[in-house]
């Protein structure tokens, strides 16, 4: 791995990408071509997501991560690396959803101050 070591404290993300695919090369990892062998998701839907952890067939058959340790394929790639300041506590909330918000404002460089979802107006119920 490039930059992970024994030791360090990650959050995996659901999306299981390659790194070098055309899909991956644009940061667009849970398109990724080659992690989800599926035949079958490509006849029914005409593509294939990438293999996705804790999901059927259809997305890999990857076993999910609700465990003490689990394989990481291209685990560069598909851990987020936590800063010591984020408590285990903490860290925990970070394994699906925010997860995967936080990797997208990572991608896209989102600042303090920026304005990422704008307010609703003339909404109806």
């Amino acid at each position: 791995m490039k930059d992970r070591a024994i030791g360090d404290r990650v959050v995996i993300a659901a999306p299981i990408a390659c790194g070098q695919c055309g899909y991956c090369k644009k940061k667009e990892y849970s398109l990724c071509d080659t992690t989800n062998p599926s035949t079958e998701m490509e006849t029914l839907y005409g593509h294939r997501t990438a293999g996705l952890f804790g999901y059927g067939h259809l997305t890999g058959g990857y076993a999910g991560l609700q465990s003490e340790y689990a394989r990481v394929p291209f685990a560069s790639i598909n851990t987020l690396k936590l800063p010591p300041e984020i408590t285990d506590d903490t860290a925990v909330t970070l394994s699906d959803v925010l997860c995967t918000g936080w990797h997208g404002n990572e991608l896209t460089q989102v600042k303090e101050g920026d304005t990422v979802v704008g307010q609703l107006k003339n909404v109806k119920s």
